[in-house]
């Protein structure tokens, strides 16, 4: 997955539902984030660090009323002209939702890399586990896994 979040892409990011799998899906708003300073967004001097998912994958064993997935999220992190080299952690949430768009389930994921002085740019890459309880009357294909990075005001844009 690693290699994988080198490549570049400004598309959503989707793995489509098969073989008894939800689809897995980055919208492209929700892929990046940018942390600047205080009360300076927008301002492309004052970027602390910019992250991107890049890639995701999964994999899935549906059983009696439940479908387990294991899900993988890689990306990249980029240190900006205010940013200090250390350990970044970037909150990011995992969303099961159902066909009708309603949330089935929410975990948080925290995105955490180091970066140096001398390699500014670090690659992240995040395997978790998901149940997911399959509603009678319903296939694991009708669901979605969300992922994102959260933005919260102030910081991130």
């Amino acid at each position: 997955m690693l290699t994988a979040a080198r490549a570049n892409s400004d598309a959503p990011i989707e793995a489509a539902a098969a073989n008894g799998c939800p689809s897995v899906q980055v919208e492209g708003g929700q892929r990046t984030v940018t942390i600047y300073e205080r009360n300076r967004v927008g301002d492309a001097q004052s970027v602390i660090h910019k992250a991107e998912i890049t890639k995701t994958a999964r994999e899935c064993q549906p059983t009696m009323g439940l479908v387990q997935v294991k899900y993988g999220i890689a990306g990249r992190v980029l240190l900006g002209p205010k940013g200090k080299p250390g350990t970044v952690t970037l909150p990011a949430t995992m969303q099961v939702l159902d066909k009708t768009g309603a949330k089935v389930k929410s975990d948080p994921v925290a995105v955490t890399v180091t970066i140096s002085k001398e390699n500014p740019l670090s690659y992240f890459s995040i395997v978790r586990d998901v149940n997911i309880p399959v509603k009678e009357g319903a296939a694991p294909q009708d669901y979605t896994i969300s992922l994102a990075f959260e933005k919260k005001a102030g910081g991130g844009a």
